[in-house]
């Protein structure tokens, strides 16, 4: 039951994501309603044609032969769509408990479900054509100080003396070592990637991922230097203090809001030889939220009323006029003092007389750190800076994974099961 819950919040999500696209929106509902075991319903969006094929009697017997065979739904992977004649054909890939399949579900001119179809499909590839375990050792480690000692992953080139080390910190929220975003993992990709290539890598499950029930139940107030930096600095020791393996240089690299930090704990630690930013703002976090309230406002449905006062809400937090016990946001209990906090590490300040190697990537394609607002902000500042190479990639999103150019971008493309771009891995 939880899992069918689960699958039908996400199938909900993803139809609002999908530009608010009216025949997903029927597709959806209709395997919702077939999953759901709601038979009357699922039978109601038929046409005529499938409705004398498919009755509910033969609804429930389908249902019961896919549970038993292949078990519960747990996830849908990906959705394409394509148009053929007068139809609309939906192919939702999904994983079950014992099984992948594509669910198809085909509508015609008025609507109605013309073709259902469940299909056997392939195991998805677990891994990039980049990445090759064997050229590698993958270790469980642990650092830090009780009681926050943090998990994290050390992938080391097998046969090798000595390799320089990469350090992955994660995003914003409570992140994975591996960046994990529906079916994709960046962080894992990446490690892997230089991995295969004779680059030891680091990464870790943030404090708030291993932590937080603990975190909530304490009332403990988030900052960024319990966020992310008190655990940088105890990865940057682990791993200089390492003795069976000595790493040649150490570098930091940091991945949407965890490169707000990484020039600061670079410019305080002796040991840190580089940065690398991918995807780094330069806006503040209180003027990333207001943009994108307004990029999403045209599929929000929010009026035009409460998106003023959204944009009232944050301009005074830009302006540091609202009490830091203001709560922005009740779902996370994220309040102003957060935002003000993350004030002190902007990109663009931290950046200043950074003597150290930069490397600055980032996706065209990106829709939460966007090229002309950051990209094109750090570029034009700090091109003419020797130490500081910036590189940009098309069709390449927020994880750094290929995408569609020039459409209305949401997170409906996290969904889609993809790996970090090979051009990215061998800048």
């Amino acid at each position: 039951m939880k899992k069918f819950l689960a699958l039908t919040f996400i199938m909900s999500i993803i139809a609002l994501s999908f530009a608010l696209s009216e025949d997903l929106q029927i597709a959806s509902q209709y395997v919702n309603a077939f999953l759901g075991k709601n038979f009357s319903r699922a039978y109601e969006m038929q046409n005529n044609m499938v409705k004398a094929q498919l009755n509910e009697q033969a609804m429930e017997q389908t249902y019961q032969y896919i549970i038993e065979n292949y078990g519960n739904p747990i996830s849908v992977i990906e959705i394409k769509q394509q148009t053929q004649d007068i139809y609309q054909i939906f192919v939702f890939y999904m994983q079950f408990e014992d099984a992948y399949l594509n669910v198809n579900v085909v509508l015609d001119q008025n609507k109605e479900v013309a073709q259902f179809l469940i299909q056997p499909a392939p195991v998805p590839s677990n891994k990039p054509d980049y990445a090759n375990p064997d050229y590698f050792d993958e270790v469980e480690v642990s650092f830090g100080k009780d009681p926050w000692i943090i998990p994290g992953l050390l992938t080391i080139p097998k046969d090798a003396k000595s390799a320089p080390l990469v350090i992955i910190i994660g995003g914003s929220g409570p992140t994975d070592r591996n960046g994990t975003v529906g079916p994709n993992q960046p962080y894992r990709d990446i490690a892997w990637g230089l991995s295969t290539n004779g680059i030891a890598t680091l990464r870790y499950d943030k404090r708030t991922k291993v932590y937080g029930e603990k975190i909530i139940e304490g009332e403990i107030e988030p900052t960024i230097q319990f966020e992310y930096i008190e655990d940088i600095f105890q990865a940057i020791r682990f791993a200089s203090e390492m003795e069976r393996f000595r790493f040649s240089k150490i570098y930091l690299a940091g991945h949407s809001m965890g490169t707000i930090v990484t020039p600061y704990v670079c410019k305080n630690s002796n040991f840190i030889d580089g940065i690398i930013l991918l995807a780094a703002p330069a806006r503040r976090l209180a003027q990333i939220s207001l943009d994108q309230n307004k990029y999403f406002a045209p599929i929000s449905g929010i009026t035009q009323e409460q998106l003023g006062q959204i944009e009232k809400m944050f301009i005074q937090l830009l302006d540091h006029q609202l009490p830091p016990e203001t709560i922005i946001d009740p779902n996370t209990n994220l309040k102003a003092s957060y935002y003000y906090d993350t004030d002190n590490y902007q990109t663009l300040v931290s950046l200043e007389d950074f003597k150290k190697p930069v490397l600055v990537l980032q996706g065209e394609e990106d829709f939460q750190t966007l090229v002309d607002k950051d990209f094109n902000v750090l570029k034009e500042k700090f091109s003419d800076n020797e130490n500081f190479t910036f590189r940009s990639f098309e069709r390449l999103n927020h994880l750094f994974i290929e995408t569609e150019p020039g459409i209305f971008h949401t997170t409906r493309e996290y969904t889609k099961q993809g790996f970090v771009d090979e051009k990215v891995i061998e800048t």
